[in-house]
């Protein structure tokens, strides 16, 4: 996906990963047992019945349609199947503004794992923390 969102509120004082393609992400998930609560929004081409997976009229009739704007995806999704990470902006039916995160990386409390995590320690906790606590105080400011 050629949109950077990464000055969006919800990832502020977050570190950014680039690969050598441009691609941007941050780490959140560690080594040992993680649970399998995946809640992203996926085959979006079908639902909008626009493919193929890369094709950029997937992204602007999402964010346009939905009135959203499209955050983030999962790690190794790299076109317009899946949404992981989407604000819901205000309509004319809800005068609100939503996060919604689905990425099954964003693990609170992460699990033991014998040798690999015997403390059950992400190292990456405090990613998770930050992106949690950017996304409460967007929420709760009043534009």
């Amino acid at each position: 996906m050629a949109h950077n969102v990464s000055n969006h509120p919800v990832y502020s004082g977050i570190s950014m990963n680039v690969d050598d393609d441009g691609y941007m992400w941050f780490p959140v998930i560690g080594p040992g047992w993680k649970e399998d609560h995946n809640h992203v929004i996926e085959n979006v081409p079908g639902y909008f019945g626009v493919g193929p997976n890369d094709n950029p009229e997937i992204y602007q009739a999402f964010t346009e349609e939905l009135q959203a704007e499209w955050l983030g995806v999962w790690g190794g999704i790299r076109d317009y199947w899946m949404a992981g990470v989407v604000e819901f902006l205000p309509t004319e039916e809800y005068g609100g503004k939503a996060i919604y995160q689905g990425i099954g990386g964003f693990e609170f409390n992460q699990n033991a794992l014998g040798e690999l995590n015997p403390d059950g320690e992400n190292p990456h906790h405090g990613n998770i923390q930050k992106f949690t606590k950017n996304a409460i105080n967007y929420l709760a400011r009043r534009n």
